[in-house]
């Protein structure tokens, strides 16, 4: 009589492993868990499946790269804008100051001249090539008294021997750069004076 082994269930095979797609140029397709999907409540192996879709999503490295260069270039284009706005600023500046300086020279040099404004004033521009003369506001003044022409200018200079000839400059400034106004207003202004020889 054949030997008859009791009847054993054979384990079912595990459901096959869905894939997550990724696709090239666009977004992960991150499949939905079967549990999801079948609309009972998740398993482990459903756990398990959207974690390694969730790492296969994020191991995609395509495109950091444009993006990081991206970010770091708009941050080094706007300090280098910012860089080289300010050195134009200094450097007018720097020239409105030798506009005043040497305006004042000439003109408390002038005594006894009949043209010390026109003097005063060409030298004074020809100093400062890089500036926009019409911009400039450029004041005149001989022992305290204002001179806006060669007349007025001598005889002052002549009655004040010894006294100070000055002169004041403004010129405006613009520190705009990316669409950003960084000081609304702006204005160079300088002013020196000299003794009357």
């Amino acid at each position: 009589m054949a030997h008859i082994m009791p009847w054993k269930r054979r384990p079912s095979a595990p459901p096959p492993e869905p894939v997550c797609e990724i696709r090239p140029g666009g977004p992960p397709a991150v499949a939905v868990a079967p549990a999801a999907a079948a609309g009972r409540p998740m398993t482990g192996f459903d756990r398990v499946f959207r974690r390694r879709a969730w790492r296969q999503a994020m191991a995609d490295r395509k495109g950091v790269t444009a993006l990081e260069t991206a970010v770091i270039l708009s941050v080094l284009l706007t300090v280098m804008l910012g860089i080289i706005n300010t050195g134009i600023l200094f450097n007018n500046f720097l020239q409105l100051n030798n506009l005043v300086r040497v305006a004042s020279r000439v003109l408390a040099a002038s005594r006894g001249n009949a043209t010390p404004f026109t003097n005063a004033t060409t030298a004074g521009y020809a100093s400062a090539p890089s500036l926009t003369k019409a911009s400039i506001t450029l004041t005149l003044t001989v022992a305290g008294a204002g001179c806006t022409a060669d007349g007025a200018c001598a005889t002052s200079l002549t009655s004040n021997p010894g006294g100070t000839a000055s002169v004041s400059a403004s010129y405006p400034c613009n520190m705009t750069f990316m669409g950003v106004n960084f000081i609304p207003g702006c204005s160079l202004s300088s002013s020196t004076a000299e003794r009357i020889e």
